[in-house]
């Protein structure tokens, strides 16, 4: 994890997927320009390195401190249940932040952002994105689940636009996509728009019995594959909302290359 000296601010985490559109909107205003502020792309490494000269801080967290399966609509108020390492380790760096920033006196901006994409995706959706362009996705008819997105474009210019602001704020396009939409938009992205193959339970069900040992059937149906994109999270957005007028890209359609306003040709695509 980098941590960039840009400006007049700090940008921990400038190598990461979002660092990529925050550091050079950042480096492009005048030195002097705007209040010396702390970015927290990714959680700090350790705590004893949290800047102090600062005027504020502002940390994209992520949905997964909800846990994985929260259901529509989640609000900020709701309890934490972090299901893995990824939303603990986030949940932790929360309270470290916070704590900081309470005893400087600093107004810190938690932004738990929705699942993101841009350019230098990783993780389990860099897997979904590879399986999907190969056709190595199969839905369960049935299954309704719903996911939250936004652009790593649109959280960095809404880390800037938040910077100085109090509060935790969920972060996300607005909008709910069902995973067949996400990944049919994945295969657009490569110019070979395809929805993807829907089988009954009962089929998957018989396939992963007589075939599970076979290594298409494991990437495709087995409970490990299937679990994940049969879980709902979406984020309420009406606290951002409420708090900031911004016109967010709708992430599906840039993921598809179809959004006409997105700068496609930026660092990040």
């Amino acid at each position: 994890m980098v941590e960039q000296n840009i400006a007049d601010s700090i940008v921990v985490g400038a190598d990461s997927m979002v660092g990529a559109y925050l550091v050079p909107a950042l480096a492009s205003a005048p030195a002097g320009a705007t209040p010396r502020i702390a970015y927290f792309c990714l959680p700090p490494a350790d705590q004893a390195d949290l800047p102090v000269d600062v005027d504020a801080f502002v940390f994209l967290s992520s949905w997964r401190v909800y846990g994985l399966d929260a259901g529509r609509n989640v609000e900020e108020s709701a309890p934490l249940f972090a299901a893995d390492a990824e939303g603990r380790a986030y949940a932790r760096a929360e309270k470290i932040i916070a704590d900081h920033a309470r005893k400087l006196g600093k107004p810190l901006a938690i932004l738990r952002a929705a699942n993101l994409f841009g350019n230098g995706i990783s993780g389990p959706m860099l897997s979904l994105f590879n399986r999907a362009i190969r056709g190595h996705y199969v839905h369960v008819r049935g299954n309704d689940a719903m996911l939250s997105a936004v652009t790593a474009l649109d959280a960095a210019a809404v880390m800037q636009l938040m910077a100085g602001r109090n509060g935790i704020f969920n972060l996300s396009d607005g909008r709910e996509y069902t995973w067949p939409q996400l990944v049919t938009a994945m295969t657009a992205n490569i110019g070979a728009e395809k929805r993807p193959v829907t089988l009954p339970v009962k089929w998957v069900k018989w396939i992963n019995r007589i075939f599970g040992f076979l290594p298409i059937v494991a990437e495709t149906m087995s409970e490990a594959a299937q679990k994940p994109v049969s879980q709902t999270l979406t984020l309420s957005t009406e606290r951002l909302r409420n708090a900031l007028n911004y016109d967010f890209h709708p992430t599906l359609e840039v993921i598809a290359r179809r959004d006409a306003t997105y700068p496609y040709s930026s660092t990040a695509k």
